[in-house]
């Protein structure tokens, strides 16, 4: 039986290597460090289950595997992205299970690995009114850097609507000010809230990663040139993961229900 199980598990994590989730993981991390966090995950999730992983669905049972796999402080965000990807593509039902994540990693408080500090995820609707000040202050200084710029091409409240989730994610991710936008966390908005909740239909991504590679292009910034490179990097995940509905969070698909009802209306 336990034979059976373990080979069910290693088919499993065979095929979720040749998926583009895996392929997007490896751009953040080396493929060692993915297959080693990986395997001691399932390890300890097959130690107190014998179900393959396909039919895995206690997720009190998996978030409990998940926090006493993660390290005490050092490597908690990258075990907690590698295992989570993992679980997005694993469990079609992946709502609840992603209220579960976002609980815990509000609980766990952990650790970017590329900041100095030990931060909570923010969301803008629980701001307190010191961090509502320094969104505001983001934003006013994102503006200041922002209104000479001309990006050719672009309708205004599409460039408006790019902006404002921009700078808020950066800031609610990373607490990161424009000036002080980094390669690392830009990827990781990008692979993140950007895609999960960020309110833009599949088919506006292309246009999406199109103004902000043109806008970084513009901005006087000196790390804009990696910031750019970052935005090639993870076009061909992001163009892809957008169109598979799994990755929105419930608020999203709600919201795409709706656009989409709105613009069929709209043509008729």
């Amino acid at each position: 039986m336990r034979h059976d199980l373990d080979d069910a598990v290693e088919k499993n994590l065979a095929i979720f290597r040749e998926e583009p989730e895996y392929s997007a993981l490896s751009t953040l991390y080396s493929v060692q460090v993915i297959d080693m966090t990986l395997s001691a995950f399932v390890l300890v999730v097959s130690s107190a289950t014998d179900q393959p992983p396909t039919d895995w669905g206690d997720i009190d049972l998996i978030l409990s595997a998940l926090a006493l796999q993660l390290p005490i402080e050092s490597h908690k965000n990258r075990t907690f992205m590698i295992d989570s990807v993992y679980l997005r593509w694993l469990l079609p039902t992946r709502v609840d299970l992603d209220a579960g994540l976002k609980k815990m990693i509000q609980d766990q408080r952990i650790r970017l690995p590329h900041l100095g500090l030990v931060i909570p995820q923010l969301k803008r609707d629980q701001l307190s009114p010191w961090h509502q000040a320094r969104l505001q202050m983001s934003w006013e200084a994102f503006l200041q850097l922002r209104k000479p710029l001309t990006i050719e091409g672009v309708e205004a409240k599409f460039a408006h609507r790019v902006d404002e989730a921009l700078v808020a994610k950066m800031y609610l991710e990373g607490r990161q000010v424009v000036q002080r936008f980094t390669p690392e966390v830009l990827q990781h908005v990008l692979l993140g809230d950007m895609i999960f909740e960020a309110h833009f239909l599949p088919s506006e991504y292309p246009a999406v990663l199109n103004y902000l590679a043109a806008l970084f292009e513009q901005l006087p910034i000196p790390q804009a040139p990696s910031l750019v490179a970052v935005i090639a990097k993870v076009r061909p995940y992001v163009i892809r993961a957008v169109h598979d509905k799994k990755w929105f969070t419930a608020d999203k698909q709600t919201w795409i229900v709706r656009q989409n009802r709105l613009r069929n209306r709209s043509t008729c």
